[in-house]
C-alpha cells in the first residue's frame, strides 16, 4: 500500500506580505500568504480528480449534490430551486420550503440556534 510521506504534509510556512500603500508598523497592513509543499498540492489534486471521477462514474453522489462538485456551484442549486417553485405554480401545486429570514438567521443556524420561516407557496 502506498503511503504519503510524513514530511510531505507539513504545516505551511506563512509569509506576511505588505499591502500596497499601508503602514508597515501595523499588523493589519499585511496579507498572510501560505507557502505549501508543491508535491503535496500536486498529490492532493490528483487524488481529488480520481475520487471525483470514481464517484461520478459509479453514481455514488446524490444527483442533488451541487457543492464541492466540479463545474457546479450553489448558484446551480438556486436555479434548480427556482425551477421547482415555478413548476409548482404552473401545475397549481403547493410547495413548502424553509428559508432563513435574514443573514443573522444564517449565523444563528450555524451556531445551532435555528430560526427559519416556513413559506407556503
Amino acid at each position: 500500500m502506498a503511503a504519503f510521506p510524513k514530511d510531505g504534509k507539513q504545516l505551511p510556512t506563512v509569509v506576511p506580505i505588505l499591502k500596497p500603500d499601508k503602514d508597515p508598523t501595523q499588523p493589519s497592513s499585511y496579507r498572510p500568504i501560505s507557502l505549501l509543499f508543491s508535491l503535496s498540492k500536486i498529490a492532493e489534486d490528483i487524488i481529488l480528480n480520481r475520487l471525483n471521477k470514481f464517484l461520478t462514474d459509479n453514481n455514488i453522489l446524490c444527483p442533488e449534490q451541487f457543492a464541492f462538485k466540479p463545474k457546479l456551484s450553489t448558484l446551480h442549486r438556486l436555479v434548480r430551486v427556482t425551477e421547482f417553485i415555478t413548476e409548482g405554480f404552473t401545475n397549481n401545486q403547493k410547495n413548502r420550503s424553509s428559508f432563513p429570514r435574514h443573514p443573522k438567521s444564517v449565523r444563528q443556524s450555524l451556531t445551532g440556534h435555528t430560526h427559519t420561516q416556513t413559506l407556503h407557496l
